[in-house]
């Protein structure tokens, strides 16, 4: 009957269910190319090693994955924290899968060896037994594979896992550890003579996965490349712009402009001196004929509204030059040049079609405030040949180069 009992209380503990494992609380931060496993493959690979869920505050991985050219082709620069200081790795593997999978099992030993207490990867599950029993004899120290001393129990053989026990959390046919493979006893009640002293029970170095992942902790993680600062535009620029157009009101009837214009170019702001000339155009009077030309030059200033590619220069200034004219069928006739000074006001669009490059437009009015008078005189009163119309009109389309434009 006692041995039944006893029995009975075994089995019981045995099928005790385990909890429910809570929400996953880690802070994981991983960044690999879209070809790797994502953050959520390496926290299942992790909690499938570790057997449960991670805990709020449990873990901290900051993990950056970057491809090189030569072999190793993926590189790892991780920061691990389980509990105590940070540690830093990297790692490096032919395929980001190793990559991933050599994290899990080094995330697994490290929460495991911090929490000595939890099943999972670093211990097996203890075998409840009678209050105050102890196994008879003292437990023999074995070395496994990694250096450290691991004891097992008494009739046992060195390294074997006691029958009817697997570790926590991890399925049958995986991959070893080396806090797997050790397990822990610790006999109830004082130590006897010649158990080993507390400095041999130490914890096995995490691992590293053999054929698949090189470490090199000495090598210091490549930093990331700053990102590109963009393009410090010019404080002040400049263009130079072809243009033409018609012209009515300077010469007699409609005629035809061109001219060219050069200038400096700020952000909200220009400054341009501009050059024209009028094709020749004939008056013809019942005294004789006069025809007339015009060569002037302007300095304006512009403000630069708008924004992106289209830009709306509004212009003004003064404009200088000279109107020559040519009188025919007059006795005594002679040509003369007459003084033109205007007032020069504008509005126009300027349309971007490059980085360089734009198309203009513009409606200029001129208001004469000195013109010039051609008049004939035989004997007797003077007659009126031709004079210029107190304001002109010019619409010139052009193009215009723009060599640093600060906009």
């Amino acid at each position: 009957m006692p041995l039944r009992s006893l029995f009975a209380g075994l089995l019981a503990a045995a099928q005790v269910p385990e909890p429910l494992p809570p929400a996953s609380g880690a802070a994981i931060e991983w960044r690999a190319p879209a070809s790797c496993p994502d953050r959520g493959a390496l926290l299942r690979a992790i909690e499938t090693r570790l057997g449960r869920s991670l805990r709020p505050g449990e873990l901290g991985v900051d993990g950056v994955v970057t491809v090189h050219a030569t072999p190793p082709l993926y590189r790892l620069a991780l920061r691990l924290r389980a509990g105590g200081p940070e540690e830093r790795r990297t790692l490096t593997a032919a395929t980001c899968a190793a990559l991933t999978d050599a994290t899990a099992v080094l995330v697994a030993s490290a929460v495991a060896a911090r929490a000595p207490g939890d099943p999972g990867v670093g211990q097996a599950p203890a075998v409840p037994g009678p209050a105050g029993a102890r196994p008879r004899g003292k437990p023999s120290i074995v070395t496994p594979a990694g250096g450290h001393p691991a004891a097992t129990p008494a009739g046992s053989e060195p390294g074997a896992t006691p029958p009817g026990r697997e570790p926590a959390g991890q399925p049958a046919g995986a991959l070893a550890t080396p806090a797997e493979a050790v397990e822990d006893i610790t006999p109830s009640g004082p130590p006897a003579p010649d158990d080993p002293p507390a400095a041999a029970w130490e914890p096995a170095p995490p691992p590293v996965v053999p054929g698949t992942v090189e470490e090199r902790a000495l090598e210091p993680v490549e930093p990331l490349a700053p990102p590109a600062e963009p393009a410090r535009r010019p404080a002040l620029g400049g263009f130079v712009r072809v243009q033409g157009g018609p012209e009515y009101g300077a010469l007699p009837g409609m005629t035809g402009a061109v001219g060219l214009a050069a200038g400096l170019l700020w952000r909200r702001a220009r400054l341009e001196v501009q050059g024209v000339w009028l094709a020749p155009r004939t008056a013809d009077r019942a005294q004789g004929q006069l025809r007339a030309s015009l060569a002037a030059a302007s300095v304006q200033g512009c403000a630069r509204l708008g924004r992106g590619r289209v830009e709306a220069p509004v212009c003004g200034g003064l404009e200088l030059g000279g109107m020559r004219g040519e009188a025919r069928g007059v006795p005594d006739a002679r040509t003369t040049t007459g003084l033109w000074l205007a007032v020069v006001a504008g509005a126009g669009v300027a349309v971007r079609l490059g980085a360089r490059w734009s198309l203009t437009g513009a409606l200029q009015l001129a208001g004469a405030i000195v013109g010039p008078d051609f008049q004939v005189r035989d004997p007797g009163p003077a007659v009126r040949l031709f004079a210029p119309a107190p304001v002109t009109g010019r619409l010139l389309v052009g193009v215009e180069v723009r060599l640093g434009d600060p906009r």
